[in-house]
């Protein structure tokens, strides 16, 4: 498994060690989020080993070896931080041409604008300015690195998110988010239906119509996922906004219980 190529970021020179291991592990025809697992998997175990070594060998073996081990043990940190949450590819397949939504200048998900890049969500967007961008939606909360990766590989476990980003490249910096959930319905034949959630663009990038291209984009993918149908909640001012992507307004009222802020 290689690094993703869009938006891709500098990586240390100890990164060098740690693709062979990658290339070694990636067998054909496995899934991706086995890969994900199989690269993780090698990762603790290389982290394990070194513990170990730490605790049972003395002398100049040890200081001949650690460098090289700790370089490994970072660069695979490194390549798991880069992860996207799910396969690129689902969005760079998307026939765009199919897309009801009008865009003045033209942009895609291959091309959302200069310098930026839509992709699926990474661990290391944590330290890219993910958080200040949702706290302009609503209360984000303070996270430590832990829960966050936490976080994100429980949601990758159960296949069933898709959050994507727009990074401003030349900043480095999470500029826009949003989330498709995927429900499993027995209604319907065993159907799918795709839920768009926490749409947010950064004040500083909003009118370059990034908030049209995330639902867009979300909307394509939930119909490419085979979902029967897509919905989304959004207050009374972004009505018309949403018509204008193809949402119609429910007769439905949406309720809520809140427990925590």
């Amino acid at each position: 498994m290689t690094l993703p190529q869009s938006g891709a970021h500098p990586a240390s020179p100890a990164l060098s060690f740690c693709l062979p291991i990658s290339r070694h592990h990636r067998l054909p025809g496995l899934g991706w989020h086995f890969q994900y697992r199989r690269l993780k998997k090698t990762l603790l175990l290389s982290v394990r080993f070194q513990r170990l070594k730490d605790s049972s060998l003395k002398g100049p073996m040890i200081n001949s070896t650690t460098h090289k081990d700790v370089g490994v043990i970072r660069a695979c940190e490194m390549l798991l931080d880069e992860m996207p949450l799910f396969d690129p590819s689902l969005l760079q397949d998307l026939d765009w041409s199919s897309s009801k939504v009008s865009f003045s200048p033209p942009i895609s998900p291959l091309n959302p604008g200069d310098g930026l890049v839509l992709r699926p969500l990474r661990p290391a967007d944590l330290d890219r300015g993910l958080y200040k961008v949702l706290s302009q939606l609503t209360e984000a909360g303070d996270v430590t690195k832990e829960q966050f990766r936490a976080k994100f590989d429980h949601i990758k476990r159960t296949g069933d998110y898709y959050v994507v980003v727009v990074e401003d490249t030349n900043l480095g910096q999470i500029v826009a988010t949003a989330t498709l959930i995927i429900e499993h319905k027995f209604i319907h034949a065993c159907a799918k239906r795709g839920r768009v959630e926490e749409v947010v663009v950064s004040d500083v990038c909003r009118g370059k119509q990034l908030g049209k291209l995330l639902v867009a984009t979300l909307t394509l993918l939930s119909k490419k996922l085979q979902c029967y149908k897509i919905t989304l909640e959004c207050a009374e001012k972004n009505v018309e906004f949403y018509k204008k992507l193809g949402y119609t307004a429910s007769a439905e009222t949406y309720m809520q219980c809140r427990f925590f802020n």
